[in-house]
């Protein structure tokens, strides 16, 4: 290829690595941040509405709801509001006598059902405010047991600081690469982001599970918002919009179900970052204008933290942009920088499966992400935490992704274009590490 020939091509390679400098950049800011030193952890007793969203996972959910009888808390300052859509005879069956056993042991224990189903989880939470008589109401997802202090914690930390909502820590259970390399991720969010986040007085994300909300400001901010996948997200940012603070403690609130596969965790990934692409586009800007010049990017960049897979995803376009062009040594290295940095930071942190697992994470991740900015309306999509038969069809595509990321890397070694290489071998092991398990 001429000269003449090839510099638009270098055009576009130079545009798309310095964009997804800038987007890996953005997206570590929150990095930069020191942690400041927590005190102790205190306990106080208010009353709390606790809500457990189910859908069709009656066996889950009653371990869920059982998980109650231990927590350390005065029985007569809990109500327990189980909100059941599910279809399944078997499951309503699960439902009814955990509540029953509850009720027997002393507790305001109830079943609501609606007749539509609007809004997903959201729309139920929404409709059942009314019923919420409580200054705090206390989400629970139904995989997730409840540890026996979090309710007490919680509930201090609102009252010690005057926030609006604590987010407890959580972690996951379950076995294999998946649900390794899920609680990897989980920690990497509490450990690294939320507690700098909490720490320097950053907007603190709600995760949509053990986390204790102050009612009424729940209700001034306009409540749980139906029109949304992302409830969590949807309510952080129109309490950070609002004025209203939350804090984050690492105490671990519940303990959750991983998702078994990869096909399932996918299906999950979508839903999340389809709204948090919807989320940015109806807050982004309000963000932006209302928070303080210094902390403005550091909590954008948080709060939408999915900028950091597209980089990978830019410099992907970029490395297969370069085997078409007649060889720039300059590109080589500044191809494989991030890769390389989040390989040692990876081994650092011991966080390998995540290492292993982030190109095709990404790759997925950037396609959800350019969907979620131009689709207008996505259902609430449930994730089964137990394990389901996983798509042949969904198999057999990311295998093909593997062998032609491979068969790609045999062309960059033909050309003598090694760093370009050792990237696109990076992205076929972490495909076939995916269809491996999916």
């Amino acid at each position: 290829m001429s000269s003449a020939a090839s510099l638009p091509l270098l055009a576009v390679e130079f545009f798309l690595l310095a964009a997804a400098y800038a987007l890996f950049i953005l997206s570590s800011l929150i990095l930069v941040l020191p942690k400041k030193p927590r005190r102790d952890l205190g306990a106080e007793y208010k009353p709390v509405t606790l809500l457990i969203p189910v859908y069709n996972e009656g066996k889950v959910a009653a371990r869920s709801i059982g998980s109650v009888l231990d927590l350390n808390y005065p029985k007569e300052l809990i109500d327990v509001l189980v909100l059941d859509d599910s279809d399944d005879p078997e499951s309503v069956r699960c439902v009814e006598d955990a509540v029953a056993q509850l009720r027997a042991k002393g507790y305001r224990a109830s079943v609501e059902r609606r007749k539509t189903r609007v809004g997903g989880k959201a729309g139920f939470l929404r409709e059942a405010q009314p019923k919420v008589k409580t200054p705090y109401t206390f989400l629970l997802d139904c995989d997730f047991r409840l540890s026996p202090d979090a309710l007490s914690s919680a509930v201090w930390a609102c009252e010690s600081t005057g926030v609006s909502y604590c987010q407890l820590a959580w972690s996951l259970e379950g076995s294999g690469p998946v649900a390794r390399l899920q609680q990897s991720m989980l920690e990497y969010h509490l450990k690294e982001e939320q507690e700098r986040a909490v720490s320097r007085g950053l907007p603190v994300k709600i995760n949509g599970s053990c986390v204790l909300v102050n009612s009424k400001d729940l209700l001034d901010v306009g409540g749980w918002n139906a029109d949304t996948v992302t409830e969590d997200l949807d309510l952080t940012l129109r309490f950070a919009l609002s004025g209203k603070k939350g804090t984050y403690i690492p105490l671990v609130g519940g303990i959750g179900l991983a998702t078994p596969s990869f096909s399932s965790l996918f299906k999950q990934l979508k839903r999340w970052v389809i709204g948090n692409a919807q989320c940015m586009l109806r807050y982004g800007g309000k963000l932006l204008k209302a928070a303080r010049k210094t902390d403005t990017i550091i909590s954008f960049s948080y709060l939408f933290n999915y900028f950091f897979s597209i980089s990978y995803v830019l410099i992907l376009a970029a490395v297969l942009i370069n085997l078409g062009t007649s060889g720039n040594s300059w590109f080589y290295f500044f191809s494989l920088l991030p890769a390389a940095v989040l390989l040692i930071a990876s081994a650092y942190r011991k966080y390998f499966y995540s290492y292993l697992a982030s190109f095709a994470y990404s790759t997925f991740i950037a396609s959800f992400f350019v969907e979620g900015l131009f689709r207008k309306r996505y259902g609430f999509v449930r994730t089964k935490k137990v394990r389901d038969r996983p798509s042949a069809l969904g198999k057999a595509l990311v295998m093909v992704a593997a062998l032609c990321f491979l068969a790609v890397f045999g062309f960059a070694l033909i050309l003598l274009k090694f760093c370009d290489a050792a990237l696109l071998l990076a992205y076929a092991l972490s495909f076939l590490f995916v269809a491996a398990f999916w």
